[in-house]
């Protein structure tokens, strides 16, 4: 795999990612209930001179939303899609920031009724290695990518960052059991004492990233508290915009799950 630059995250990566997906919410149709999911989402960001500030390098990367709930007042992922193979840095911040929120599969796009209620990570990735084996790395410093061919033939990728396992504290074992999974294999997994399944081989890529996880309130002061998103206002503000902006950002691109080449996009968790 190729090797990723060490770029630190930063707020104001997670800031264009609010910009961004507020624009893009404001002149789309995606506050009305049940909208269906893009497959390509074609949208020119207006904050250029902040996207433009960042380094002109290449970087993998994954963007991340979460939403608090009123229940237990913790973030619960909404939605989170990325690359490990290295992309232009400001590409894969305007991609990324909308189709994590609008084009991860396993839910319904956000729409601007939620904003308030997000937070926003960005997590840039380097430092990619092969493993000696499944089980050389480290809990809260390695983010981990496997990849196998089952007994049937199948191939099976998947990939969790670096937050995933310290935030539910799982150990190694199980954190390796929940990926396989993901991966699309559900068979129970009996561990050698090589580290390795009994049944098929895995190779596994570590690898290390640096986060930044801004709130909307912060995110909010940043601007100076200039944005009043209630429900009815934002609703207003919706529907008038998007009523003559209909399908002026709606084309077709591929979003891919973890489960398949993780050279494409991927999701995280």
């Amino acid at each position: 795999m190729q090797q990723a630059e060490f770029i630190e995250s930063t707020e104001e990566m997670c800031q264009f990612c609010f910009d961004n997906l507020l624009d893009y919410l404001r002149i789309s149709n995606t506050n009305q209930l049940n909208q269906s999911q893009p497959k390509k989402i074609k949208f020119e960001p207006t904050n250029l001179t902040l996207l433009n500030s960042f380094p002109a390098t290449d970087c993998a990367l994954f963007v991340c939303w979460k939403k608090k709930s009123k229940k237990d007042g913790q973030y619960h992922l909404r939605g989170c899609i990325g690359t490990l193979s290295p992309v232009n840095l400001r590409e894969g911040l305007k991609k990324f920031s909308l189709s994590s929120a609008i084009c991860d599969s396993r839910f319904e796009p956000i729409c601007i009724d939620e904003v308030t209620e997000l937070n926003c990570t960005v997590s840039l990735l380097s430092s990619f290695e092969e493993a000696n084996d499944c089980f050389d790395w480290q809990v809260g410093t390695h983010g981990i990518k496997i990849d196998f061919i089952d007994e049937k033939g199948t191939h099976r990728s998947a990939t969790f960052l670096p937050s995933v396992a310290p935030q539910f504290g799982w150990t190694k074992e199980y954190t390796l059991s929940r990926l396989i999974e993901k991966a699309g294999y559900t068979k129970k997994i009996k561990w050698q004492p090589n580290n390795q399944p009994s049944t098929f081989r895995i190779k596994l890529t570590r690898y290390q990233g640096s986060d930044f996880t801004l709130e909307f309130t912060k995110y909010n002061q940043i601007n100076n508290n200039s944005l009043n998103l209630t429900n009815n206002e934002s609703n207003n503000s919706s529907n008038k915009i998007s009523n003559s902006n209909t399908s002026s950002n709606r084309s077709s691109n591929t979003n891919t799950n973890s489960n398949s080449n993780t050279n494409s996009n991927s999701n995280s968790n």
